[in-house]
C-alpha cells in the first residue's frame, strides 16, 4: 500500500478517533454508567430459570413446559410470564445510605439457573412503604405492588 504523506495523516486521524471512542466507551463500562446504575436485575444477566422455589411452591421447567407444585390454576402462558419477568426485570436500587430497620422476616426465593451451578437466592421483604427485594448481589431493590403482581403466582 503506497500512501502519500497526506494519506497517512488521514489514516492516523481516523485511528486516533477510533481509539478515543474505544477509551471513552470502556471508561463508561468500568466506572459504571450512572444512568444504568440506578437499576439492577434481581437475577444474574442472561440467567435461564430451571426452577423457582418459595415457601411451599415450586415452578420447574420440564422440557419446554413449566410445571407448578402444588398444582395451581395457572396456564403455561401465565407461568411463562412469571418466569420471564424474573429473568428480565430491572428494579430501582435503594441508595446505600438509607437504613431500613425492619428487615427481620423475608420470603426466600431459590432459583436454579441453567448457567450457574449454585442456587441463587433472593429475599422479598414487605416494609411500611411497599416491598424490597434483596437480589443475588445483596443489593436492595424497590418493588411496587404492580411489579409484585407480575413476579408471584396468584
Amino acid at each position: 500500500m503506497n500512501l502519500s504523506r497526506r494519506g497517512w495523516n488521514n489514516v492516523m486521524i481516523f485511528v486516533i478517533l477510533a481509539m478515543m471512542l474505544i477509551f471513552q466507551y470502556s471508561g463508561n463500562k468500568l466506572n459504571g454508567n450512572t444512568k444504568n446504575a440506578a437499576y439492577q436485575t434481581a437475577l444474574p444477566a442472561n440467567g435461564v430459570i430451571l426452577s423457582m422455589q418459595m415457601d411451599n411452591m415450586t415452578i420447574r421447567r420440564i422440557g419446554a413446559e413449566l410445571e407448578v407444585q402444588p398444582p395451581l390454576n395457572l396456564s403455561q402462558t401465565q407461568l411463562g410470564k412469571i418466569v420471564k419477568t424474573w429473568e428480565t426485570a430491572t428494579f430501582k436500587t435503594v441508595p446505600s445510605d438509607i437504613q431500613i430497620s425492619n428487615l427481620n422476616y423475608g420470603i426466600k426465593i431459590n432459583f436454579q439457573l441453567a448457567n450457574i451451578s449454585e442456587p441463587v437466592v433472593v429475599i422479598l421483604y414487605q416494609i411500611d412503604s411497599g416491598y424490597l427485594l434483596q437480589n443475588w448481589q445483596q443489593q436492595l431493590l424497590q418493588i411496587d405492588e404492580s411489579e409484585l403482581q407480575l413476579l408471584l403466582p396468584r
